[in-house]
């Protein structure tokens, strides 16, 4: 849903490997799928646009083409020699399927027709006939299936999630544009409050520093963590909704390797004006104030 081509080709190719290599089966729906894809399944199931099967069987040009064209030739397709052309294009258009013995129904007609179809029901009546009883199924289908939720634990469930994540605050430009800006915004505060004297006046004036330096890190964390979490909610949701991984656990995977960032920017913004506008010296003091500015970046990415 949503992959690029290449992509949707590595992913299927990547199953298609893992099922040969595990001797087992995959059942994939695929939209407007290309030749390169199709190539990769060992069977096909081409469905009507009333659900009827209109194929089934092997990656078979030469079948294919018998079940949609039919044995003659006809003039008002024109054969590009595609696969996905000659399924999609020929019998499941809108203008075909409109007319009462439309192309999509000679190709259902003619798979019921076909020794293909005969084959598959001669099979499939030797399976129902050597299929163990229902009590038996069911039994074997709960062994197999897995108690729990989810079926990666919630260590595997970090690792992925960890990984992807890593990868989207790497390769996005805000994630280094933070560190400028955070720069830009240490120094422009510690100008604005450089010059206090050490009266009532100037503790006023360090007040409105620290009150400027906590808005300002708030604002950073919050505004550029926000848009971002629009973005990838519409996808932590389908994965989700599939039970790929628990939403706590995405949430707090997020919060955590976000906390880096959160220092870096917290650092940087109080290092470089704290002992410029000429706060109370030492280190206590120092990373008192750098715990909240910190603190203040993690309630901002947290309800972001």
């Amino acid at each position: 849903d949503g992959l690029a081509s290449t992509d949707s080709f590595s992913l299927i190719q990547q199953i298609s490997e893992a099922c040969k290599k595990h001797r087992t089966a995959a059942i994939i729906t695929l939209l407007q799928p290309s030749d390169e894809i199709i190539s990769l399944f060992d069977k096909i199931l081409v469905l009507s646009s009333d659900g009827q099967p209109a194929y089934f069987g092997p990656v078979d040009r030469v079948q294919l083409r018998s079940i949609f064209i039919g044995d003659t030739e006809n003039s008002e397709f024109l054969d590009s020699g595609s696969i996905a052309d000659l399924v999609m294009n020929q019998p499941m258009s809108a203008k075909s399927v409109a007319n009462p013995n439309s192309k999509e129904d000679q190709a259902v007609t003619r798979f019921r027709q076909s020794n293909l179809n005969k084959k598959l029901i001669h099979e499939l009546g030797m399976i129902h006939a050597s299929a163990p009883s229902i009590r038996d199924r069911e039994a074997a289908l709960h062994e197999f299936m897995s108690n729990e939720k989810y079926s990666a634990s919630y260590y595997r469930q970090v690792s992925i999630i960890a990984a992807r994540r890593w990868k989207l605050i790497f390769r996005n430009s805000m994630t280094y544009a933070r560190v400028i800006i955070a720069t830009i915004f240490g120094m422009i505060v510690g100008s604005l409050f450089s010059s206090l004297n050490q009266d009532t006046i100037g503790a006023l004036g360090r007040s409105g520093y620290i009150f400027l330096s906590s808005f300002l890190v708030l604002m950073l964390s919050a505004a550029v963590t926000i848009p971002d979490g629009f973005r990838q909610r519409i996808t932590l949701f389908k994965h989700r909704n599939a039970e790929f991984y628990s939403g706590k656990v995405a949430y707090i995977v997020q919060v955590l390797l976000d906390l880096p960032l959160s220092i870096i920017e917290a650092t940087l913004i109080s290092s470089i004006s704290y002992f410029w506008v000429g706060m109370a010296p030492g280190a206590n003091h120092y990373f008192y104030f750098l715990g909240t500015l910190i603190g203040l970046e993690c309630v901002g990415q947290a309800f972001a």
